[in-house]
């Protein structure tokens, strides 16, 4: 031990040395370890922020674009086409693209079809318009002929009404005068009939021309009673006339149509009564911001069939 004890001594300063030395070196590469770390973490950091930046970018463009179009539809500019030119995106920002696109072709398909219909129906209305007037022209033609042949009518037909009542005049047996004087009620019912058509054809081809005139209701009502009470006195039928004390002696309307109207009720009552009586009656009622006259027809005729409520003011009833 004493022998070799220079030499172990020796060998522990080497390995002291060597152990100095090591401990060096693994403190340089630690460090160059951490320079090297240091770096990665740095480039990294700088690659991350630069791809967010990109992509932020990105995505901020297509969403830019996708609010852009989508105010242009809401505006009603449907012809921009959404991806038109744009890289695909995938992700929810390319989903929200590709509806915007389908929301934009459904739009302009759906326009396409509403102005295809209003077309349609523009046209339509068109055809309408050109029927109306179309039909407005022959009715007018109509009612025109009509009122025109009333007028030619009535020449002839006065100078058939006059020779009727020149041979009345004239001697003849019961039996023959019987025969002037069925010829000479149809001639005058023949002659009514001339005037009813005038009128209303008076009123097709202008219904503002009615005329509204004060005009005396008693007497109206008075005149048509007596007409016709002897067509009631030869049927044995008695003819009432009931006003009330509150009736006006004066109204504003159309004298002749109101006439012509009560006349035929009158005269439908006659016809159809063979025995009792007819009434006519003018009374007057309250109504919500002026009073109303009515005027009833009664009669003790057979009235009406049940169920022919419906036929009442159908054609040759």
């Amino acid at each position: 031990f004493y022998k070799h004890r220079s030499s172990i001594s020796r060998l522990a300063t080497l390995a002291k040395q060597y152990a100095l030395d090591i401990e060096k070196k693994s403190e340089n590469d630690l460090l160059n370890e951490v320079i090297l770390l240091f770096l990665s973490v740095s480039i990294t950091i700088g690659l991350s922020i630069l791809l967010s930046r990109y992509l932020g970018l990105m995505i901020t463009t297509k969403v830019g674009y996708a609010v852009s179009v989508a105010n242009a539809v809401a505006n009603g500019t449907l012809d921009k086409e959404i991806l038109a030119g744009q890289d695909v995106v995938e992700g929810e920002i390319g989903e929200i693209l590709v509806s915007l696109e389908n929301m934009r072709k459904a739009l302009l398909a759906n326009l396409h079809q509403v102005e295809t219909q209003k077309s349609e129906l523009i046209h339509q209305s068109e055809q309408l318009e050109d029927a109306k007037v179309r039909l407005e022209a022959s009715e007018r033609l109509k009612s025109e002929f009509i009122a025109n042949m009333t007028h030619e009518l009535k020449t002839p037909l006065n100078g058939i009404l006059g020779m009727i009542q020149l041979l009345a005049i004239n001697p003849v047996d019961d039996e023959q005068l019987e025969y002037i004087q069925v010829a000479e009620r149809s001639a005058k019912g023949l002659f009514a009939l001339i005037d009813d058509m005038l009128f209303y054809a008076r009123i097709e081809t202008d219904p503002e021309k009615i005329n509204k005139v004060p005009f005396g209701v008693l007497e109206m009502v008075q005149a048509i009673a007596d007409k016709f009470s002897i067509r009631a006195r030869e049927k044995g039928l008695g003819l009432e006339l009931h006003v009330a004390d509150t009736s006006p002696e004066v109204i504003l309307g159309e004298p002749e149509y109101l006439s012509r109207l009560l006349g035929a009720l009158v005269d439908n009552a006659v016809k159809f009564t063979s025995s009792g009586s007819v009434s006519i009656s003018l009374t007057t009622l309250m109504g919500r911001d002026s009073e109303l006259l009515q005027f009833s027809i009664k009669d003790s005729g057979p009235g009406l069939p049940a169920g022919k409520g419906d036929d009442l003011f159908g054609l040759f009833t």
